[in-house]
């Protein structure tokens, strides 16, 4: 554990503020933390990046019990969370089994504010989801997938 620019820096470049933590209990809860790497007052968390490399996770903050995190800020038992903190208050989310061309999950996210959904390198509303899977699948296989996912999505967000 080093001390640089007020925070202290595990072996992964993990950070833990020097203002809120000692050097024992960053390094109690660096410990704490498996394969993440770039992480920033983290703790309990597994395959998390950027709190980079890992799997999927980038920037997240104060984050507890997360796995396979991607751009979260202050949550706690989340598996595979991404763009929540795009919302104001805290979404539901729907991930699908591996579906269409890519054998890939699709997670949509949803409250009373807006839906966001992310398919690969889609990220935007379900409306517009629902354009592209049309346009580049209409009613063939992968399309016929896409669109059983968002009726059971559609269900859920109406009741």
């Amino acid at each position: 554990m080093k001390k640089e620019n007020n925070f202290w820096i595990d072996k992964n470049n993990n950070q833990w503020d020097c203002l809120i933590y000692s050097e024992e209990e960053a390094d109690k809860k660096s410990k704490t933390l498996i394969n993440c790497w770039n992480c920033q007052n983290c703790q309990n968390c597994w395959d998390c990046w950027n709190c980079r490399n890992s799997r999927n996770c980038q920037n997240c903050r104060n984050c507890q019990e997360c796995q396979e995190c991607w751009k979260c800020q202050g949550c706690q038992g989340c598996q595979g969370c991404q763009r929540c903190q795009e919302f104001k208050n805290n979404p539901q989310k729907y991930r699908t089994t591996k579906i269409g061309s890519r054998k890939q999950q699709t997670t949509f996210y949803w409250n009373e504010e807006k839906t966001t959904v992310v398919c690969g390198c889609f990220i935007n509303t379900l409306e517009e989801f629902k354009k592209k899977v049309e346009k580049t699948y209409g009613n063939g296989v992968h399309g016929l997938e896409y669109k059983k996912e968002i009726e059971k999505v559609e269900y859920l967000i109406n009741n």
